[in-house]
């Protein structure tokens, strides 16, 4: 069949069901190839493991022709604006599931391009599985119990596959189990100084589980537990949601460097296993709820240390700022992208799981797994839906010189987002006073 006929018309039905035809100019698909990167001390050059690809992602300019193009890109807008999961028939890369990110671009050239309207959007393919369909209401609350289950079945599982049959083994276990805690210390403590309350319990915490690594009758599955509580303190911290994910992201990549190797002795090469596993598991949960959490407004800040407010089915906290102790997201492409960032993270954790389940040190039940796996659906799909709510960011160049208040006026209808406007506009001292005709403003729909 020749490439002609294999061009479909370009339709993207919102999540209403409503239908839109567009016209199009230069396609592309961008997807992508997610890796994970492992340096090692006293050795060049780097370990870069491929991990499968990530979803992709279809920039488009979307034209309306005629007399009433005003209206047809007005009414695709809408459909662009609206809550859910759309479709999209690609003229030749097929049909996917999407959500409509980044900025909505409109332009409207009436001097040579009459009778044409056209509309820039990225489409993105979704990436929540189906674990947790629409019909079931995923809250606050839900996704708290989630992660404690997690967290219970992955410390019984790692107290129930270490095994020692020498005290040597026994300190060796206890050795790892330091370096784990260590990790953990070292690369999220810093998110858990954000907030007082936070820190207090991070650093008693700190001691109680210091305790139990060293106690001469070493405990594993309470100093699992308690190195899994640690994790869970600064993820519930509000601070922006990129900071908690790149210190968490760092922190999987630090823990996999620090286990490369076995050790030697079966039963050292198995509780390497069963403990780094439970680390890596409990990061997976303790991220992807955390972002969840505390971008509803239910964990700590700093200004609010004895008013936390936790009701199920929280809503995001729509505008809320901008500053490092701000972990309300701007605008729904953040949050997708956000969720896309964990959902990496988390591929880089399960495939060094998989990959040293496949050695056999141990027989894996897949206790923990399977509740760290659910307990991250439900943080993603909490996320993902919920981003809905928020605005979509939109792009327009000015036809005409505009007085700042004046064009906040007609864009918000109060004042209240002028400080927002001039940073993410990056307006220089002059543009504050005057914005010229021809400058390229974005503002939140």
């Amino acid at each position: 069949m020749a490439w002609t006929n294999e061009i479909r018309d370009a339709i993207y039905t919102s999540p209403s069901g409503r239908e839109f035809t567009f016209h199009y100019g230069e396609l592309k698909s961008d997807t992508d190839l997610k890796t994970a990167t492992f340096t090692f001390p006293e050795k060049d050059g780097a370990l870069v493991t491929p991990l499968g690809v990530g979803g992709r992602r279809f920039p488009m300019s979307c034209s309306f022709y005629g007399a009433d193009c005003f209206s047809l890109a007005d009414a695709f807008e809408e459909g662009l604006k609206e809550r859910g999961y759309g479709e999209l028939q690609h003229p030749i890369y097929g049909n996917h599931k999407v959500v409509p990110t980044g900025s909505i671009s409109r332009s409207d050239n009436l001097v040579n391009g009459l009778n044409v309207s056209t509309v820039e959007i990225t489409f993105a393919e979704t990436i929540i599985d189906e674990t947790f369909p629409q019909s079931k209401t995923i809250t606050e609350d839900l996704i708290r119990n989630k992660v404690s289950q997690s967290f219970e079945s992955i410390a019984a599982e790692a107290g129930k596959d270490l095994k020692f049959s020498t005290t040597a083994e026994k300190i060796n276990a206890q050795v790892m189990q330091k370096t784990i805690y260590k990790k953990i210390v070292e690369n999220i403590s810093g998110i858990a100084k954000k907030s007082k309350t936070a820190w207090t319990e991070f650093q008693s915490v700190c001691a109680e589980t210091e305790k139990k690594i060293n106690s001469f009758a070493y405990a594993s599955a309470d100093a699992v537990s308690g190195c899994l509580t640690l994790l869970k303190i600064p993820s519930e911290v509000v601070v922006k949601p990129m900071i908690k994910i790149e210190a968490y992201g760092t922190l999987v990549a630090d823990i996999i460097t620090s286990f490369k190797n076995n050790p030697a002795g079966i039963n050292n090469v198995r509780n390497q296993f069963v403990l780094t596993k439970a680390a890596l598991e409990g990061i997976g949960v303790a991220l992807s709820s955390g972002v969840a959490i505390s971008t509803t407004g239910g964990a700590e800040t700093e200004n609010e240390i004895n008013n936390s407010s936790r009701t199920a089915g929280a809503t995001f906290v729509l505008n809320s700022g901008t500053s490092e102790n701000s972990g309300a997201f701007r605008s729904r492409n953040e949050a997708v992208n956000a969720a896309a960032e964990i959902a990496e993270k988390y591929d880089a954790l399960c495939e060094y799981i998989d990959a040293r389940v496949g050695e056999d040190f141990v027989v894996d039940t897949g206790e923990g797994y399977n509740e760290m796996r659910d307990a991250v659906s439900a943080a993603l799909s909490f996320i993902v839906n919920e981003s809905f709510n928020l605005d979509i960011r939109k792009t327009i160049i000015l036809n005409r010189d505009r007085q700042i208040m004046e064009l906040l006026s007609e864009l918000y209808g109060n004042f209240d987002n002028l400080d927002e406007f001039i940073i993410d506009n990056n307006l220089t001292a002059d543009e504050i006073g005057l914005l010229p005709m021809g400058r390229e403003v974005s503002y939140y729909v």
